[in-house]
């Protein structure tokens, strides 16, 4: 039987990955409310290497994922 992690051990694992993470003081119009994250090592993002993943200036798409699992 797999365990699933508790929500105290996935918060520890996001500590592990992220450093900080920018929001924006106020409301904005296009519903982005993430200003940048800065992870706690280098990550490969587009090709390179960044330690600051900055969304202030770039148009981000936001996707939902509905998983299932059935017995088959």
């Amino acid at each position: 039987m797999k365990t699933l992690a508790t929500e105290a051990e996935r918060k520890e694992l996001m500590k592990a990955f992220i450093e900080r993470i920018d929001l924006y003081p106020e409301k904005r119009k296009d519903g982005c409310w993430i200003r940048s994250i800065v992870f706690n090592f280098p990550m490969t993002v587009e090709g390179g290497e960044v330690k600051e993943l900055s969304l202030e200036s770039e148009t981000t798409v936001e996707t939902v994922v509905l998983l299932s699992r059935t017995g088959i």
